[in-house]
């Protein structure tokens, strides 16, 4: 990250907009109040390099999308709505415009929006919304959410909140799909934490090293097909599930391009 001398000459050479000293600014308040909120940081990361993570050209993060779009497809319920929360540069709200008949895709960083926008300018059926997720709201129940590893950036104190506005945005039949790095411990955390409020149907393990990641798949509970919350059947273990506890991993169709189309 770039600290704020850097940024003053950058803006001043107009490699910048000026727009960038108010992050900075916003920025140092935040981490003095330790409120959280990681927005401003995020905004300074998509100017200073509009792909951060790399994601149109990373062969691993590809790889990701792969797996964790299979896994949607195999298990939603209905394809009319889905909600992308950190949905960053709109790489993989893409590929979700192909199976849902509307994507809304979440961001908390203005500068990802505007990237994400302008990369998919021509797709017809995605919505982009600035908004936070513990704080958001949305006129509609959705069929898929996606939380990628958005929820690593959000502290534990806010978990009650983030539990609360999925299970308000989830239709009755709908998925939450998680993906986690396993590294440092935020999908052990988050797949506890999810699973105190939801249903778990589905874990896998992705084995990539230090990049070694899990995706989740969580339903509502219901009193027919779920046990009540903290009960045995949905207590959430850290280890891996054995091979005959999974279910097998649905392969990708070869027609999915990863550059995506509109939905006519």
């Amino acid at each position: 990250m770039i600290h704020a001398l850097q940024v003053t000459g950058k803006v001043l050479l107009r490699k910048m907009p000026p727009r960038a000293l108010w992050y900075v600014v916003a920025n140092k308040f935040s981490n003095l109040l330790r409120n959280g909120n990681p927005k401003y940081r995020f905004n300074l990361l998509y100017l200073e390099n509009p792909d951060p993570w790399n994601y149109l050209c990373s062969e691993y993060e590809h790889c990701k999308y792969d797996h964790t779009l299979a896994c949607i497809l195999k298990w939603r319920k209905a394809s009319k709505y889905a909600l992308e929360i950190g949905c960053s540069i709109g790489v993989f709200s893409k590929l979700l415009s192909i199976h849902f008949d509307e994507i809304t895709a979440m961001d908390f960083s203005k500068e990802a929006l505007r990237a994400a926008a302008s990369y998919n300018n021509s797709i017809k059926n995605i919505r982009f919304v600035h908004g936070d997720l513990r704080y958001t709201k949305h006129d509609r129940r959705f069929d898929t959410i996606i939380c990628g590893e958005i929820l690593g950036y959000i502290p534990e104190k806010h978990a009650e909140k983030v539990c609360q506005q999925l299970e308000t945005f989830l239709a009755s039949h709908g998925i939450i799909v998680t993906v986690l790095c396993i590294k440092g411990g935020d999908a052990r955390l988050w797949g506890q934490i999810l699973s105190r409020q939801f249903a778990l149907v589905h874990r896998e393990t992705v084995e990539k090293g230090a990049g070694s990641y899990e995706i989740v798949v969580f339903s509502q509970l219901t009193t027919s097909s779920s046990a009540p919350r903290g009960s045995a059947r949905n207590t959430w273990s850290a280890t891996r599930p054995s091979a005959s506890a999974m279910p097998p991993r649905y392969v990708i169709d070869d027609r999915v391009s990863r550059s995506g189309r509109a939905v006519k």
